[in-house]
């Protein structure tokens, strides 16, 4: 299990008929703003707060927006972080939790991430890409039990009898 993942440069180019200005670049929206949806529109939260979009430098950023003020503050969580690796990659980075509903630990929540990216072609037409077109699929994760862990404590019979008692009435 892995909590990052890698987009082709090729893979995402490929959602596009360039024409004849090839060809066409995908790459990380610089302006995304707003919500975070599932491919349902459904908002995405993580511990119940919604997700938004944020750029942090280069990078696209989701956070749960823990203060409800709609930007990102120091009181904020970074949720993921969309990278664009120079090298004809970008990753996806999970970094928190998202809230899937009740379904076990093979249920998924698939995210569109289409409106973190851009695409334009060789003399910078640009592309509106399809909705639901870039989609990162991401499972729950439920707890398990620790197979190797014990929790043990220790009490003494012959302590019985020896602590202090509460009582009511007459004795």
């Amino acid at each position: 299990n892995d909590d990052v993942a890698t987009f082709s440069a090729a893979a995402l180019a490929a959602l596009v008929t360039p024409g004849a200005d090839e060809p066409v670049i995908v790459t990380l929206n610089g302006s995304a703003t707003g919500a975070v949806l599932t491919t349902g529109d459904v908002a995405v939260k993580s511990q119940g707060k919604n997700v938004l979009y944020r750029v942090d430098g280069g990078d696209v950023v989701g956070f749960a927006d823990d203060d409800g003020s709609g930007t990102f503050t120091s009181g904020d969580r970074e949720v993921f972080r969309l990278t664009d690796n120079k090298d004809g990659t970008l990753t996806f980075d999970l970094d928190d939790q998202l809230d899937h509903a009740n379904g076990g630990d093979l249920s998924t929540l698939t995210l569109d991430l289409t409106g973190a990216f851009k695409a334009t072609d060789f003399d910078g037409d640009a592309v509106t890409l399809n909705a639901d077109s870039i989609r990162v699929v991401v499972e729950n994760d439920v707890p398990a039990p620790n197979s190797e862990a014990t929790a043990s404590i220790k009490v003494y019979e012959d302590a019985l009898g020896q602590g202090t008692a509460e009582t009511t009435g007459d004795l």
